[in-house]
């Protein structure tokens, strides 16, 4: 690795409606194709009002997504 290689993914903290497009694609390829998990339940009435964070690899391509609910 040199020098100018960064050592951290960029991270955007949002609210659910900048997040929206690009954390339900990773979620959907995550939990939905790679998981099992039903599609019905992987979005719910939590997501408006939480706090989600997109992980950017270095050519900007978001990589990682996680939600904080609003109570913690």
């Amino acid at each position: 690795m040199s020098a100018s290689t960064p050592t951290a993914a960029p991270v955007l903290v949002c609210l659910w409606e900048e997040a929206r497009e690009r954390a339900r694609a990773i979620r959907y390829a995550v939990f939905v194709e790679e998981q099992g998990v039903p599609v019905e339940l992987e979005w719910d009435e939590m997501d408006a009002p939480s706090w989600h964070a997109l992980a950017f690899a270095v050519d900007g391509v978001p990589v990682a997504t996680g939600r904080l609910l609003p109570d913690g």
